[in-house]
């Protein structure tokens, strides 16, 4: 039986992905990119987004 059709309804998971690559060495190298996926980090976690290693994952070229 579905959860819904007991009157249950699973809470939504939100999850995230934040890349932020510079390029460095590139002609076409970019700034602030890693200060970028920061920002949105700090804002998804104040709109209570979960932090944890398996619902949020950060892409850097460092």
């Amino acid at each position: 039986m579905a959860y819904r059709e007991r009157g249950m309804a699973l809470a939504p998971r939100k999850k995230s992905l934040l890349i932020g690559i510079n390029y460095v060495g590139s002609q076409h190298s970019l700034q602030g990119c890693h200060q970028d996926v920061e920002n949105v980090r700090e804002f998804l976690t104040a709109m209570n987004y979960p932090a944890d290693p398996g619902s949020q994952v950060i892409l850097r070229d460092d």
